[in-house]
């Protein structure tokens, strides 16, 4: 057998990646994303997690003890985990010792033979208001930098003059060009709403670039998991909503127990279900398995033909407000352009199905994202109260196809 050359090995260790992560997409299990959060006490790092993936995530003082300079903390619902610089210092030798401790720790993370198991990005945060950048919290973000994790600089608490928080940022820039660190991001971010007196409130900024500019740095096979995460871009969450639709209509099409008939409607109903569960998550909601049956029990009450001309109407989903790339739109296209009429029953039967699940999905996907600019963020993780708001905005949709 001839020997893989190292492109050859780098394809085919990507394969395997995308074959794992696609598995999981599909049922919603996605793997965690790992990311550090580094920076002196004070800089707001526990406001910057919670902004960022809802506030249940980062309760101050909670999480588990990694070393004694390092704690980790997560939620079983939501696919990241925090891995947070405890108290952190840097004036003293027993900080720079916490500096090497912490480095070696990331680094032996980083070397995990499990890609999902590894680091894969480090948030640095300072305090713009500081204007301080030099000395040993400049050693520490090059030690940490050396790892080789993608790293972003966030500048925290920018609610102050603009051209200052602007000035203090081209002032780290100059100095990593220096240091031979040019090339790193920095984000400037106001985490929450700031209130000063007697002037209006600043509203939150920068969160949606500081997540643009981390996707844009974390591996292709851990991005659907902070997308999933994440609770500030939708549109990001639409994409992957888009790729989980799309390997339930073509495991509808290509699955094993679509053929055989008394098992097909089963495998359709357990599409449906996972396709369900998968999409709520990837909108930082968790159903159980009665809501879901309820959410199944709302579509098949619409009496909506799923054979027929009728759905192939549907086709283009032009009454959809989700952003279907081209080759996806051609997909479906040419999927509900099918004529089931003059098929073996199998085939006709299979297509059938996958047209329900694309239809299904989209509606389910389009409420789901309706209602998530309606929720506030405890009430997604309240089922009643999602599925009454969700069951009803379905019902809305479905309106329009009767």
């Amino acid at each position: 057998m001839m020997e893989l050359t190292g492109g050859e090995d780098f394809r085919k260790q990507q394969q395997e990646l995308n074959a794992e992560l696609e598995a999981k997409l599909s049922t919603g299990n996605l793997p965690t994303a790992n990311i550090l959060v580094a920076g002196i006490t004070g800089t707001g790092k526990s406001t910057l997690v919670n902004a960022i993936f809802g506030d249940e995530m980062a309760a101050t003082g909670t999480g588990q003890p990694i070393t004694k300079e390092i704690k980790s903390y997560g939620n079983n619902d939501i696919p990241v985990k925090i891995w947070d610089t405890v108290g952190l210092e840097l004036d003293s030798t027993t900080t720079r010792e916490s500096i090497r401790n912490i480095k070696q720790t990331i680094a032996e993370k980083s070397s995990s033979k499990d890609p999902f198991d590894r680091m894969h990005c480090i948030w640095y945060c300072i305090n713009s208001g500081s204007n301080r950048y030099q000395g040993v919290e400049l050693e520490f973000i090059k030690e940490l930098y050396s790892v080789g994790v993608p790293f972003i600089i966030i500048l925290t608490q920018c609610w102050g003059d603009e051209n200052e928080v602007n000035n203090f940022e081209m002032e780290i820039r100059r100095i990593n060009s220096e240091k031979g660190i040019g090339n790193i991001d920095i984000v400037q971010v106001m985490a929450q709403e700031m209130k000063l007196r007697g002037l209006p409130p600043i509203p939150p900024f920068g969160l949606d670039k500081l997540v643009d500019t981390t996707l844009a740095k974390l591996p292709e096979f851990i991005t659907s998991s902070f997308i999933a995460a994440q609770k500030i871009s939708k549109q990001e969450k639409r994409k992957c909503g888009v790729q989980i639709i799309m390997e339930y209509v073509n495991a509808a099409q290509n699955g094993f127990w679509e053929k055989v008939p008394v098992a097909r409607v089963f495998a359709t109903n357990l599409h449906l279900k996972n396709m369900f569960v998968a999409l709520s998550k990837m909108y930082n909601t968790v159903l159980d398995e009665s809501a879901v049956e309820d959410i199944i029990n709302i579509f098949n009450g619409s009496k909506i033909q799923i054979k027929g001309k009728y759905i192939e109407s549907l086709g283009a989903f032009t009454l959809f407000q989700i952003n279907f790339s081209n080759d996806k739109k051609k997909e479906l296209q040419a999927l509900f352009s099918q004529q089931e009429e003059g098929l073996d029953k199998e085939m006709s039967e299979k297509i059938a199905s996958a047209k329900a699940i694309a239809f299904y999905g989209c509606v389910f996907m389009d409420s789901i994202d309706e209602v998530w600019d309606k929720l506030k963020s405890k009430e997604l993780n309240e089922v009643r109260t999602l599925i009454y708001q969700l069951a009803g905005t379905i019902r809305d949709k479905l309106k329009h196809y009767k």
